[in-house]
Parts: C-alpha cells; sequence; structure tokens
C-alpha cells in the first residue's frame, strides 16, 4: 500500500462590496449620480456623504420601519440630492447616534443630519413626514452640559443649498430629552420646518 501526502493550499478571497451595484445606476458623480429607486437605496446614502444622487421615482414608507437621519453635525452631505421633482412620503425619521464623550454636542436631526457647505438639495417633496429627536437615540448622557439640537425636516443644519424643496401634507417635529431635577445642563433647542438652523 502506497500513501500519498497531497499538500492543499487555501486561498481567502475576500469580496468587497460595491456600493454601486446597491443602487439602480450610477457611479455617483455629478455627471452620473447614483439612482435612487426604493426605500432602501435611499438609506444607503449615508454611506457615502460626498456622493450624488438622483430619485427616479416617489418613494412611499407607508408601512415601513423609520431611517434614521442621513450623516450628522460631524459628517455632513456635499453632495448633490436631486428629488428630480419625486415625493418622498410618510417616512420617520429618528435621530442618528452620537458619541457620548463630548461635553458639548449637537445632534442634528432631519432627512439630513446636515448639509455641508458643497451640499446641495434640490427638487424634492417631503409629505407626512415624522421627526424625531429622542433621548434614546441621541446618546447624550445626562452628565453633559451645553447641549444643543437641531431639528428640521430637510436638515437638522444647512451650510449648503437647498432649492426648489417643499414640505406637504401633515408634518410633525418632535424633541423629546429627559433632565434630571438635579442637573444644571443648559439645553437648547432650535427647530425649523425646513431646516433647525
Amino acid at each position: 500500500v502506497s500513501v500519498k501526502y497531497l499538500t492543499t493550499e487555501i486561498y481567502r478571497i475576500v469580496f468587497e462590496k460595491n456600493v454601486t451595484n446597491d443602487f439602480a445606476g450610477g457611479n455617483g458623480s455629478a455627471e452620473d449620480p447614483y439612482i435612487i429607486a426604493n426605500a432602501d437605496q435611499l438609506s444607503l446614502v449615508s454611506k457615502n456623504l460626498d456622493a450624488c444622487y438622483k430619485l427616479i421615482n416617489d418613494i412611499d414608507f407607508e408601512g415601513m420601519s423609520y431611517i434614521y437621519t442621513l450623516g450628522s453635525t460631524d459628517a455632513s452631505y456635499n453632495g448633490t440630492f436631486d428629488g428630480n421633482g419625486h415625493t418622498i412620503s410618510n417616512i420617520e425619521i429618528r435621530s442618528s447616534l452620537q458619541d457620548e464623550t463630548n461635553v458639548t454636542m449637537a445632534p442634528s436631526t432631519g432627512l439630513f443630519g446636515s448639509i455641508g457647505k458643497e451640499g446641495v438639495v434640490q427638487n424634492l417633496t417631503l409629505k407626512n413626514v415624522t421627526v424625531k429627536a429622542l433621548a434614546s437615540e441621541d446618546g447624550i448622557g445626562l452628565e453633559n452640559d451645553n447641549s444643543y439640537f437641531n431639528v428640521g425636516i430637510i436638515a437638522g443644519v444647512n451650510g449648503g443649498k437647498i432649492a426648489n424643496c417643499t414640505i406637504s401634507g401633515s408634518s410633525s417635529l418632535k424633541f423629546d430629552r429627559t433632565k434630571s431635577k438635579s442637573s444644571n445642563r443648559c439645553l437648547e433647542v432650535r427647530v425649523g420646518g425646513i431646516t433647525g438652523q
């Protein structure tokens, strides 16, 4: 009986997820923006806050779960988001999680947490929107002082350009923050229909 020892080499192949494949088309450039056709694709905007996007359908969130704010105070949107005349409706937007270690913080809640100086949001209608900045979501502990919050439907903070955008239907903004009776925290809330600040 002869025994042969065979050496088997095992190769580990890592497939890197291509964000482009998650959209209905485009490459995220100004000339060829990512194409958004549904709710799942809209939530992917937060993965690349410098890319350009374009809606090709109305998106109705009726019966769907809430989404988190796209971006944050420290991660502003600096691309171009073109609603292309379409409507996002029946959507609930909640605060994205924030870093608990900062003493002074500015959680910003809206469809976009913050629009940067290069950011553009245009040609979009938001209908029947609920924006919730909740204590359980903002991540700020009661020990932190001088906290302020920016809450708006399109953006918590706008440092860029919002053009030809409309808020319609029954839309609401809710801020809910638990405050300890023994705390001397200074809390400032900036609320607006389009943007908080």
